[in-house]
């Protein structure tokens, strides 16, 4: 019956060795019962001082008569995972009992264990992502408080505002669709860029694309957003989206740093208008977009041409 309990189970003594155990104990610890007889718990496996006092106490209740309990253990075991997705880090229920003699004397305590890691994972998980959605909706609402701010003083009556400011929402809106499912880490430059533009392209190859894969965080993603759309609608206002002889050229580079760069490039152009006013677009690329990415910004208008380029140091975290 011992050995075909469904559950780990095993019995040890005063000294901490091992005096029997079944099958499912074996089979969790991929170990054979000739490994583990007679052999002290702790030096079969060793682990932090603080984390053996902890354990070694409630062994020492449990072969005082006392049973208890301990709630998910941090114990790793060496060579023993539970799947690929899970961290090699375990975590253990640990449940001591005295073990009785005839006489009613304690000669041991029976251990029986549950690998609750599968468990202390996805909480962590779930943990992880509500305190992300959290940061997420701090920085969207921060962002909407920004563009509200920004766009005002540009417009004189409601109706002009209201086509600005939404438009720069709905760019917001598009990227924080993205960031959902498999893209909840973040989004590759050039999905963001096909997003934003995707409107604008077609069969004429005006739009022209190059770049490696480059990830971004969430929050790196949603400002580069914004800074696209306000190049774009600019492009689309007066630049080479607006002229039929016209053409843009997106790149984008990893740099030997360990950063990247996007290259903006705009040719072709008859009817320049760079703005003399330093509106919240403006602002956006020259002044927020660097500041915030801990980046560099260079933009250039020639004759027939308008040359932008973000330079950003090293990637941030999502």
């Amino acid at each position: 019956m011992f050995q075909q309990m469904s559950v780990p189970f095993a019995v040890l003594d005063h000294d901490r060795r091992y005096v029997a155990v079944n099958t499912c104990y074996t089979e969790m610890l991929m170990r054979s019962a000739q490994d583990l007889i007679g052999n002290n718990i702790f030096d079969l496996f060793p682990e932090t001082l603080e984390r053996r006092r902890r354990v070694d106490a409630a062994f020492r209740k449990a072969l005082a008569g006392q049973p208890i309990t301990l709630s998910e253990v941090s114990y790793p075991i060496p060579g023993l995972t539970v799947d690929a997705n899970t961290p090699s880090q375990l975590y253990w229920n640990v449940h001591c009992s005295p073990v009785h003699a005839a006489d009613g004397r304690v000669i041991g305590f029976g251990l029986r264990v549950e690998n609750v890691s599968e468990v202390v994972h996805a909480r962590q998980v779930k943990d992880a992502i509500e305190h992300e959605l959290r940061h997420r909706v701090s920085n969207l609402f921060a962002m909407v408080s920004t563009i509200a701010r920004r766009t005002a003083p540009n417009h004189r009556d409601i109706d002009s505002f209201l086509h600005g400011f939404l438009a720069r929402i709905q760019a917001l809106a598009t990227t924080n669709s993205l960031l959902t499912g498999d893209n909840w880490d973040g989004l590759t430059v050039q999905a963001l860029l096909e997003r934003q533009l995707g409107g604008f392209m077609s069969d004429a190859g005006q739009i022209e694309m190059h770049g490696p894969e480059i990830h971004l965080s969430a929050s790196d993603a949603q400002l580069l957003s914004m800074a696209i759309h306000e190049l774009a609608t600019n492009a689309a206002k007066y630049g080479a989206i607006s002229d039929a002889d016209g053409h843009l050229t997106v790149d984008w580079q990893f740099t030997p740093e360990g950063g990247y760069f996007i290259d903006w490039l705009e040719e072709g152009l008859s009817n320049i208008r760079p703005e003399k006013r330093a509106g919240f677009g403006t602002s956006l690329l020259t002044r927020i977009l660097p500041s915030q990415l801990n980046g560099e910004v260079q933009q250039d208008f020639g004759p027939n041409s308008h040359h932008f380029r973000l330079t950003v140091s090293a990637p941030r975290n999502a």
